[in-house]
């Protein structure tokens, strides 16, 4: 959430920056259609002839002033901000992955705990008869055996899941 907030404050700089550098270089191209008039109107009356070049001259200088002004504006301002909202894109994308690995880290969890909890039903009595005892002709005790192995193969694979998975969220954790 602070991220898309930090990435939306970014967007409207970004947005003012676009805007300034509009309005300046609006500002350059009307200047440099001020210059030349000033320059005509120079030689048009002899009397105003050295005031009206030095402000044709002077408005010139004012054009290419803004117009430098301008692409200094896109380059030191725009480029930065861009650099930002991507390194918040880059973070916000970074912490869902994040997000992600530890979800499924916790299912691991989940599911090593639900065949844990099963293992001591079994051993325990309690998971009730089996199918293979009650209509396959098989002792209780050997079909309990069977699902106790079963179940500790389960348990193993689990537990090499959630290391597995531990692992990953470590990692993405150090890139954090």
């Amino acid at each position: 959430n602070q991220v898309a907030e930090f990435n939306e404050n970014f967007a409207k700089m970004e947005t003012v920056s676009c805007r300034v550098k509009g309005d300046l270089q609006s500002y350059s191209a009307n200047l440099a259609e001020y210059g030349p008039i000033f320059t005509i109107l120079a030689d048009s009356d002899q009397s105003l002839s050295p005031a009206l070049a030095r402000m044709g001259k002077a408005v010139g200088g004012l054009s290419e002033a803004a117009a430098q002004a301008a692409t200094k504006e896109e380059f030191s301002v725009s480029d930065a901000i861009r650099e930002w909202t991507l390194n918040c894109d880059s973070a916000a994308d970074l912490l869902r992955k994040r997000e992600i690995f530890e979800q499924s880290f916790e299912a691991a969890q989940d599911q090593l705990a639900k065949k844990q909890s099963e293992r001591e039903q079994v051993e325990t009595g309690e998971a009730g008869r089996s199918f293979g005892s009650m209509f396959g002709g098989k002792h209780p005790d050997t079909v309990k055996q069977e699902r106790l192995e079963k179940l500790a193969l389960n348990i193993e694979e689990a537990e090499a899941e959630v290391t597995r998975r531990e692992e990953e969220l470590k990692s993405t954790d150090k890139k954090v």
